[in-house]
């Protein structure tokens, strides 16, 4: 049985990739983590992608992960660049 929570997002047009932060993602998908709170390997990818803001800043990305959702009745899946950043979850 699905798990329902209603995730906020900030939508930002000119983004270039989706993001989550960790502090959400342990929220979020617990069933991800080990005990002591760690992502556990499989859920996680590696990526070598270096994440920057607007104005040059660079983003602290830990690994990808595809989340599943529904937006208005269809279902979706979104890759999301799990990050250090501070601030909220933005979908591009």
């Amino acid at each position: 049985m699905p798990i329902i929570i209603n995730l906020k997002l900030k939508l930002d047009t000119e983004a270039e990739c989706d993001i989550i932060l960790f502090k959400l993602y342990q929220k979020i998908l617990p069933e991800n983590l080990t005990e002591n709170g760690y992502p556990k390997k499989v859920p996680l990818k590696p990526s070598s992608v270096m994440l920057t803001a607007y104005g040059e800043a660079e983003i602290r990305q830990r690994r990808t992960t595809q989340i599943r959702g529904t937006h208005k009745g269809k279902d979706v899946k979104c890759m999301f660049y799990v990050t250090e950043a501070d601030g909220p979850a933005i979908c591009g």
